[in-house]
């Protein structure tokens, strides 16, 4: 639709600075960071995937889980 507003929540994934080789997500709102996942991820793919999960949830007005 031509009236919807883009999402309020945006993610980013980036290498963890605790485990060497995984990855970690952050969700912003507005350009300052909001969220960062507490698990690390094998893979920036599955960082990101599960970011996008927990950005939707609060995209939707469902809070976080």
């Amino acid at each position: 639709m031509a009236d919807e507003f883009p999402p309020s929540y945006t993610v980013a994934a980036r290498p963890c600075t605790i485990h060497a080789g995984r990855f970690r997500w952050d969700i912003h709102h507005l350009g300052e960071c909001v969220f960062s996942s507490s698990e690390s991820f094998a893979t920036e793919q599955e960082a990101a995937t599960d970011g996008l999960k927990e950005a939707e949830r609060l995209n939707s007005g469902a809070g976080r889980s």
